[in-house]
């Protein structure tokens, strides 16, 4: 939807669209977060941000065809955050398998700083 808008130069509707879409995703994860929580589970913390990387990153700023953008985001987010983070909440701060679990999926949060701050300077705008 918005890759179409692009490609349509209608940069400021993209930006609206993008946003519109954005509020969705966060409200239906809040939503659906007050669900999961109901039932349980650790993981809920983190699920909103989950959600908004897949709009942004999946959708958003892949549809201003930045696809290197996002591959360094998660490179950033996986390699130099998560993976550093689980071996240490594993192997040296011993924690639990939930709690690095948690941990692991902290990565998230670092990944949506960096795709928001794409986002937000319009590094995502491009005519396919």
């Amino acid at each position: 939807m918005t890759g179409r808008t692009l490609g349509q130069e209608e940069y400021s509707r993209a930006g609206r669209e993008a946003k519109k879409l954005m509020l969705m995703g966060f409200a239906g994860s809040v939503i659906l977060s007050f669900v999961l929580i109901a039932a349980g589970g650790l993981y809920v913390e983190i699920f909103p941000v989950k959600v908004q990387n897949m709009i942004l990153g999946g959708g958003i700023i892949r549809s201003g065809g930045k696809t290197k953008y996002i591959m360094w985001i998660d490179f950033i987010g996986t390699w130099l955050f998560g993976v550093p983070l689980g071996f240490l909440a594993a192997f040296v701060w011993e924690l639990t398998i939930p709690y690095v679990y948690f941990m692991l999926s902290l990565e998230e949060c670092v990944r949506y700083m960096i795709s928001l701050v794409v986002f937000k300077k319009g590094l995502w705008i491009n005519k396919l």
